[in-house]
């Protein structure tokens, strides 16, 4: 089981750079937890790639299908009280953006105090830094 950011869910829908590298990771555990932001994060990503013109013909079609997919199959973390408390302190901590708080305070909320058995998955640096700080191991 990984808790997944939106940075690495979206590399999975979208050809970037590092997407072989995460779908690596997904071939080798299924088992996803995700923020209660994910999904919202994920379809702005699409939507703003979509506006930006930047999907071949038929892109679209196939990274929708795929989110569909994996939306399908993860489990969303998150008494959003809860959750919007955490976040707010590890603001107080990390210089991370809000939904990058919401992510991380996610998956210490999914750790239940044992941060260093949950591996954390992002392509967002910053987001690692702090992931690692609270002992979540990092990948990839």
């Amino acid at each position: 089981m990984r808790f997944w950011d939106s940075s690495a869910l979206v590399a999975l829908f979208v050809r970037e750079s590092r997407s072989a590298e995460v779908l690596a990771l997904l071939q080798e555990d299924r088992e996803i937890l995700v923020s209660i932001l994910a999904r919202v994060e994920i379809t702005s990503a699409l939507w703003r790639r979509t506006r930006a013109r930047q999907f071949a013909s038929g892109e679209r079609e196939i990274a929708d299908d795929s989110f569909k997919r994996i939306a399908s199959i993860w489990t969303e973390v998150g008494d959003f009280l809860e959750t919007r408390g955490l976040a707010v302190a590890l603001l107080a901590k990390y210089p991370l953006r809000t939904g990058d708080a919401i992510q991380l305070a996610s998956a210490v909320q999914a750790a239940n105090g044992n941060a260093a058995k949950l591996p954390f998955v992002t392509l967002d640096h910053d987001l690692a830094v702090a992931a690692m700080a609270e002992g979540f191991p990092v990948l990839p």
